[in-house]
């Protein structure tokens, strides 16, 4: 076993930018180090599957460590190494993560705090548990809210805003690292907490924030930098969070402009790889993170020019809470030029997300920015998704007969049909409901047994009684005369209907 008791972890750490620790948590999680060595305090191993390379890491004279890699004195690959020597050794790796928590004072939070501050102190009082079955996630979050919440009582609103929202990114960030290290065990994800999130950055006095806490809200720009773009999938959807952070409380036009450059010359800069190739997980965060601030700044035509150029594409859903902050703006506009773009899109999707869709150009055509015509041809392109919508604006335009043959084409069966509905269409004209009453009969006779025999009489008699309401009883003598002759081989079936005296 490699014995690392006596390595000072806290000076190692203080060598590494965050984000290249986090890389090379990635690296560790994907399991690319091999041929581990220990000799003479010195780790020797390969890093990496296409690309190999050797790192030496002098643990009594780090600054002499070396990796044939070239990105630099400290890099993602000597991260790796120590991270699985750390794991080999019986040790948690992270330990590298996160050292500083073990030295750091526990203090309470103060409201004159920077939000750097924080995350130092969430450690020191927030244990990372190993995995205890299947809830292990809900009892670390529940307990990390019920502890650090509540220590903002009494603070500036704006304050205490800010820092629940750190609370929350921190313990993201735990949920992140506690199901990497299940090891594909099954973990329970509450899909509340992004709802928790989400609500409150809604809820945000943007302006004030603004105003008063500018340092903080770049050092939140900050954190976000080195958080947001994992290089390995998270069971966090960090591009929700980083999106919604930059919508509804980083939006200032000068800090979007400088973090569009910063994205695109990170993207540029994986692109552009001499090393190594791009991690694919983290160029989808950063193609995404773009296309986030594109449609937050406003400049839709690139962001849909930037969408339909992101492979694989992203689901129409990604998009919906744009969606839905446009119609609470009443940006019209947009809005509709959003979903136009989506059309194309929708028809392979799941149904629940084609209602979701829907549902933005009723939007639209309630407030009278949608001509009926038009709505009425996007509910027919996306049926039979859009049935429910469809038969809906039929009944509300007067449309009976197309009301009937909606239904009819697609057999629904009568039983599911709302009374009032049936009640409205029989208002306008009681011969309307007919070809439904005769599909439902026949569909029950073709079932061939006796209890569907029974409900299909019960149809014709209600049939028989519309159409004696109608007068029209020749009509009816016809039409039962010929149903009886179609299956007179049912004897089952001619013996129901003299029960039911529809035949003598």
């Amino acid at each position: 076993m490699i014995s690392l008791d006596h390595v000072d972890f806290t000076r190692i750490h203080a060598s590494f930018p965050e984000m290249i620790l986090k890389r090379g948590w990635n690296y560790y999680l994907d399991r690319v180090v091999s041929d581990l060595t220990f000799e003479n305090a010195t780790l020797r191993a390969i890093v990496g599957e296409r690309a190999r390379y050797r790192v030496e890491i002098e643990l009594q004279d780090f600054p002499a460590s070396t990796c044939t890699c070239h990105d630099g004195d400290y890099c993602k690959h000597m991260a790796a190494v120590l991270f699985e020597a750390l794991d080999q050794g019986g040790r948690s790796p992270t330990e590298l993560l996160r050292p500083l928590a073990k030295k750091q004072p526990a203090h309470f939070p103060k409201e004159s705090d920077s939000v750097a501050d924080w995350p130092p102190f969430f450690a020191s009082v927030i244990k990372m548990p190993a995995y205890n079955g299947p809830y292990t996630l809900d009892t670390y979050v529940n307990n990390g809210k019920a502890t650090l919440l509540p220590l903002s009582q009494g603070w500036d609103l704006a304050k205490k805003s800010l820092y629940r929202l750190h609370v929350w990114l921190y313990l993201m960030q735990g949920v992140d690292e506690i199901h990497e290290q299940a090891k594909g065990r099954y973990l329970h994800y509450d899909k509340r907490w992004m709802l928790e999130i989400q609500q409150l950055l809604e809820n945000l006095n943007q302006p004030r924030i603004q105003e008063k806490y500018e340092p903080d809200l770049l050092s939140t720009i900050e954190y976000l930098s080195q958080h947001a773009f994992p290089a390995h999938d998270t069971i966090t959807d960090w591009s929700a969070i980083y999106g919604s952070v930059w919508a509804h409380l980083l939006a200032h036009e000068p800090w979007l402009q400088a973090e569009r450059h910063r994205v695109q010359a990170e993207l540029e800069q994986e692109l552009g790889f001499t090393t190594a190739p791009p991690e694919p997980i983290r160029k989808k965060s950063l193609h995404q993170a773009l296309l986030h601030l594109e449609i937050i700044m406003g400049d839709d035509r690139h962001a849909m020019e930037l969408a339909d150029a992101i492979t694989p594409a992203l689901q129409p859903s990604w998009f919906f809470p744009y969606l839905r902050s446009f119609g609470a703006q009443e940006r019209w506009s947009r809005l509709t030029e959003w979903l136009n773009w989506m059309q194309p899109k929708m028809q392979s999707l799941p149904p629940i997300e084609q209602v979701s869709y829907l549902s933005f150009w009723r939007q639209l055509y309630e407030r009278g920015e949608l001509a009926g015509q038009a709505w009425e041809q996007i509910l027919v392109d996306l049926l039979p998704n859009s049935f429910t919508e469809y038969a809906r604006t039929l009944l509300e335009h007067e449309q009976y007969q197309g009301w009937v043959d909606l239904h009819l084409f697609y057999e629904v069966e009568l039983t599911a049909l709302k009374s009032e509905d049936v009640k409205k269409v029989e208002a306008a004209n009681l011969a309307y409901m007919f070809p439904l009453y005769h599909q439902a009969a026949e569909r029950y006779i073709l079932e061939k047994n006796r209890p569907s025999y029974k409900r299909s009489v019960r149809y014709l008699k209600k049939l028989k009684t519309r159409y004696k309401k109608l007068k029209d009883q020749l009509r009816w003598d016809r039409y039962i005369e010929t149903l009886s002759n179609k299956y007179k081989r049912y004897r089952a079936f001619q013996e129901e209907l003299r029960k039911g005296k529809l035949i003598p």
